[in-house]
Parts: C-alpha cells; structure tokens; sequence
C-alpha cells in the first residue's frame, strides 16, 4: 500500500519503545484484504502481528469506495478470503491478549 515504512523499521520502533517506556500499551490497526494481496503478503502481516504483541489490535477488511485508484484495481480480494483472514488475525490476537491478561492475574502460592 506504499507506506513507507518497512517490517524491520517497525519491529525497531516498537522494541525501543518498551525499551525506554517500560508497561507501555502499544496497539495498532490492521487491514486484510487490500486488492492485490497474495497468501504470502497475508501470512507475512500474521507473523507480524505473532511477532509484535501488540497489546490491542483492531481489524478491518478492505471494501471498495466508489472513485478511489484502489476499487479499480483488478486483482479484487474475495470477500470469503478476507472474512477467513480478518478471523485468523482476530483469533490470532485474541490469544496474545489472554496471555498479556494473564500476567495480571495474581497467582497463590
């Protein structure tokens, strides 16, 4: 999508951040399903997500907007394909927050 930031320069930022701010919350937005993208581009941003930890993350699919350069493009995603990939990426999270959740759970001894 030409953000300009790549998957490296991310991981380096978010490293540093917990790095200098201990207990800070990061989250982020994904998108699945942008036109044009491959399993391979799919199952890079889920090991993305495996890899950050985010602490919230939010999901969207892709839908067409009338006279944008994207609803034009040719290479459309099904909407079957980015209901399955935004459930992946969902269930995905839904286990890292469980696992952050449960750091704060006291335990007895």
């Amino acid at each position: 999508m030409g953000r300009g930031v790549s998957k490296s320069d991310l991981k380096k930022i978010i490293t540093k951040v917990r790095k200098l701010v201990p207990g800070v919350v990061i989250r982020t937005s994904v998108m699945v399903g942008f036109p044009g993208e491959t399993e391979e581009d799919f199952n890079e941003l889920l090991s993305f997500v495996k890899e950050a930890h985010f602490d919230h993350l939010g999901c969207f699919s892709y839908s067409q907007e009338a006279g944008t350069r994207a609803a034009k493009m040719n290479d459309q995603v099904d909407e079957v394909v980015k209901e399955t990939r935004h459930r992946q990426i969902m269930d995905l999270q839904s286990e890292i927050s469980q696992k952050k959740l449960n750091c704060y759970i006291r335990k007895d001894k």
